[in-house]
């Protein structure tokens, strides 16, 4: 990352050129950063229009990056940047060129995911307390946005395999991907840990105010948990290596550039998804705050999934186009 992280930076992606500068996040919302002099350059840094419209599209990452210019930098700065691309993969400047946020044409186009089921009957006794408890405070209200049970996961990387070409690939390596699974838990027996329910918010323009859109409980550091991110930057690379996965599919997911390593952001398990057009109705920063304290025990978790999106097997979960062993 950048010393000063107010200054411009050139990068180049896809052999376009561009000068960014970082968005922060303080704790009222996105702020748009200082800029170099010259009247040009802050005439557009000050168009409301260009924060908004991150605000809208990056609502749940810490920080990022806008575009501020699209002209040609100088060929000077162009013999840098191709120079620190000798050095450098484009992977290693993901974070600093794009947040991952999951965007509205990004949900649409995902097909499948790799989940951790959460099928414990432990963990399903635990969830159906949190469902009374939630009926208790609000009766029927929130009901028909429940994640039904027998769903009940932790997703790990979205994928998009619409084209013939991208499931192939996956079958000739999903061979390696249990390797891979296998050399990392070298057999050890897992459980996660959930942790206090935690809100998404979705900014609302015209109340001027954020919603929380969904309910979910988070998950724990633990021994579990370093693993799962271990076989998370694992797969991501081969993924990438394979050209299966791309940078633009990121969802909920960043390379840290600090750690050299793929991260997801926030591991969680979805317990209430609203609508938007239902939000400004059922908003759930009320619940959150009468339930977020709710304690679970650990969840023993078996296997992870590649599942189907919109395909169900006879058990309720989603349609697992390949299942891999953790232990």
């Amino acid at each position: 990352m950048l010393s000063n992280p107010t200054q411009h930076q050139t990068i180049k992606v896809d052999n376009k050129i561009f000068n960014v500068v970082p968005v922060v996040l303080d704790k009222k919302g996105y702020t748009a950063p200082k800029t170099q002099s010259g009247s040009e350059s802050n005439k557009k840094n000050s168009e409301p229009s260009q924060v908004s419209a991150y605000k809208e599209e990056y609502e749940d990452n810490d920080a990022g990056w806008i575009n501020v210019d699209d002209d040609e930098v100088s060929e000077k700065d162009a013999k840098v940047i191709e120079k620190e691309e000798e050095e450098e993969k484009l992977v290693d400047i993901v974070e600093d060129t794009k947040p991952v946020a999951k965007t509205k044409e990004g949900i649409d186009k995902y097909t499948h995911f790799f989940s951790i089921p959460l099928n414990a009957k432990g963990f399903l006794d635990q969830l159906k307390k949190l469902h009374l408890d939630l009926y208790r405070n609000f009766e029927e209200k929130f009901n028909n946005y429940l994640q039904p049970a027998e769903k009940m996961h932790v997703t790990l990387i979205m994928l998009n395999l619409a084209s013939e070409e991208k499931l192939k690939k996956l079958a000739e390596i999903k061979d390696k991907i249990q390797q891979e699974i296998k050399k990392i838990t070298n057999n050890q027996t897992l459980s996660l840990k959930l942790g206090d329910l935690g809100i998404f918010e979705k900014y609302d323009k015209r109340l001027k105010e954020k919603l929380a859109r969904v309910l979910y409980a988070s998950v724990k550091e633990n021994s579990t948990l370093i693993i799962i991110k271990d076989i998370i930057h694992s797969l991501v690379s081969l993924l990438i290596s394979e050209k299966i996965l791309s940078l633009e599919d990121f969802s909920h997911m960043r390379y840290n550039s600090t750690t050299k390593r793929y991260e997801l952001d926030a591991p969680h398990a979805t317990i209430i998804n609203i609508p938007d057009d239902k939000l400004r109705d059922d908003d759930l920063r009320l619940v959150w705050t009468k339930l977020k304290r709710f304690s679970w025990d650990e969840v023993p978790i078996n296997e992870i999934h590649i599942s189907t999106r919109g395909e169900y097997s006879e058990n309720g979960y989603y349609k697992p186009l390949y299942r891999f062993d953790l232990s």
